[in-house]
């Protein structure tokens, strides 16, 4: 059920924003999005995440996500500009999305060890968080610093993947511990 309230919200919410701008219905669906989500989001909820960077990371990726369409919602009726919420998607769906996956990924597909990441993942995951705020959140309160805040989001972002390079360049580049292919 949630699944398909999930993607009706969406995809009406994708309408809107794109060929119906509305500034109702896109506040409903874009509410009704991040409320779905939140809710699926809880359920998943569990303390121990936070002892596994590997898995909240992912955790705070899809909350950015929540968060990202809670600004949509709040543009209408705030005045902030519209691209503070499509920065904000664009850096929790796929800038923070993405590079959880990447590490997570990089490691079981070499044959490592998930439970034992580099020691950088904790600095890269805490530096996408950064981005995330100085770009979508900072230039709301204090709008008069915008071009401060995104040289702080881009050097976060830059210093981020620099990081995963170089963290994980030597597990990509390197034959699979186990001997198997791949």
């Amino acid at each position: 059920m949630a699944r398909c309230l999930e993607s009706g919200f969406f995809l009406d919410f994708f309408i809107i924003d794109l060929f119906y701008s509305n500034e109702y219905l896109l506040t409903i669906t874009a509410l009704g999005v991040a409320i779905v989500n939140l809710i699926r989001l809880a359920g998943w909820y569990h303390p121990k995440i936070w002892q596994k960077p590997l898995l909240w990371s992912l955790y705070i990726a899809f909350f950015g996500m929540c968060l990202s369409f809670i600004l949509y919602a709040l543009q209408p009726w705030l005045g902030f500009s519209h691209s503070l919420a499509v920065h904000a998607l664009s850096i929790a769906g796929v800038g923070m999305m993405t590079l959880a996956m990447m590490a997570r990924v990089s490691l079981g597909h070499t044959g490592r060890n998930i439970h034992q990441p580099p020691k950088m993942v904790n600095v890269m995951f805490a530096l996408m968080v950064l981005v995330f705020v100085s770009r979508a959140f900072l230039p709301i309160i204090a709008v008069e610093h915008y071009l401060l805040w995104v040289m702080i989001a881009q050097g976060a972002w830059i210093s981020c993947f620099v990081l995963f390079c170089i963290s994980y360049l030597p597990i990509l580049s390197k034959p699979r511990p186990d001997g198997l292919f791949g």
